[in-house]
């Protein structure tokens, strides 16, 4: 009894909003279309990613470190029972200044034969000072085929050319989205890839290493097989981590030391040699551009003035400017000091060469004419 009064008012709602209810039901219905064709498309839409990224052997993992990656980090990885491949690769953030704005460009290198880049239009670079833009990102702006970019930004010295001709167009596999990643410099977002030839940086080491995991191929992307391979493959590179690590570091610090045994020797060696020509002195000649406490307190001028005390030559220093506490470079050697400025002016007409080279001349022939 109960059931059937319930369908009845249920009968008398609809038939008093019969429109309503068939907006309701045609709204609904066609949500659950809609959700059923995307549920039923996922596999293909997911074959055909896979197929697309085989084609184009796009990396499983990508490694990166802060102190760079040498060969010998490649060798390791590559020697890992279950990677089938690795490359070493370079890329660093880059400027382009369009109509005042400043545009952030990943600029990397091509590699051997992973991620293989798709040319739209023109070629591939060949040569230093090449490069294939991003297609979605030059059609954004006035640059075609034939023109030149300059870049800017960190001087890091990795990226050693700055100057680039644009000889094609294409896609990356890399960049399968509208978004290009995230950057530190300029407003954050990477605008879009510049792609170079090896050539175009410095460095010996590596910036980034790309790993195929064996296997994989054969899983389809994105499904839990897949993740299975390529997970094995990072926990086995992350045990190597600390070793590499510390191969690295010891490697940077022996670099390190070689250079200041390199510069604690030319020190040494420039020492002997001023050593020798201030015993033949009876005056030395030191200066600053400004004299003051910290100069007392063992800047190159003091320096110079110890040196030559231990020869027993008179010591005069000239500078740019002279403040109170410069009394203080009497005490440590300098016997006597000289501002060389003649009148009031500014600091950029004191800075100016040619004024600079005749206060000195000036002041040094006055002192001069004392001894």
């Amino acid at each position: 009894m109960k059931k059937r009064a319930l369908r009845k008012d249920f009968y008398m709602e609809i038939r008093k909003s019969l429109g309503r209810f068939l907006s309701i039901f045609f709204i609904v219905a066609l949500g659950v279309s809609f959700f059923s064709g995307i549920r039923a498309s996922e596999p293909d839409m997911r074959i055909s990613g896979d197929a697309y990224f085989d084609e184009k052997n796009l990396m499983d993992i990508k490694v990166i470190s802060t102190m760079g990656l040498t060969k010998d980090d490649l060798h390791a990885i590559e020697g890992l029972s279950d990677v089938a491949k690795a490359e070493g690769g370079f890329s660093q953030d880059m400027l382009l200044n369009i109509d005042d704005n400043q545009k952030v460009l990943h600029v990397m290198s091509i590699p051997e034969s992973m991620n293989e880049l798709t040319v739209s239009e023109g070629r591939m670079p060949e040569k230093e000072g090449e490069c294939l833009v991003d297609i979605d990102f030059l059609e954004g702006t006035s640059y075609r085929i034939g023109d030149t970019i300059t870049l800017t930004g960190e001087n890091s010295g990795i990226l050693e050319v700055k100057e680039f001709k644009i000889v094609g167009t294409g896609s990356s596999p890399s960049y399968i989205s509208f978004g290009r990643g995230s950057s530190l410099i300029g407003t954050g977002t990477v605008s879009g890839f510049l792609a170079v030839t090896d050539e175009n940086f410095s460095p010996d080491t590596y910036t980034e290493i790309y790993v195929k995991a064996a296997g994989a191929k054969e899983e389809t992307a994105f499904t839990e097989g897949y993740q299975k391979k390529v997970d094995h493959v990072i926990d086995e590179i992350e045990k190597i981590t600390d070793a590499r690590c510390e191969a690295r570091k010891q490697s940077l610090a022996a670099e390190a030391n070689k250079e200041i045994d390199k510069a604690r020797q030319e020190l040494e060696d420039r020492k002997a040699s001023a050593q020798q020509e201030l015993s033949d002195a009876d005056v030395v000649v030191t200066g600053e551009g400004r004299l003051d406490f910290q100069t007392a307190m063992g800047k190159a001028p003091v320096g110079v003035a110890k040196l030559a005390k231990k020869h027993h030559a008179k010591v005069i220093a000239f500078a740019g400017s002279v403040t109170k506490e410069a009394a203080a470079c009497n005490k440590e050697g300098i016997d006597a000091f000289f501002p060389i400025l003649r009148n009031i002016c500014t600091l950029a007409e004191a800075m100016d060469s040619a004024t600079a080279k005749a206060n000195m001349t000036a002041t040094a022939e006055q002192v001069f004419r004392l001894l």
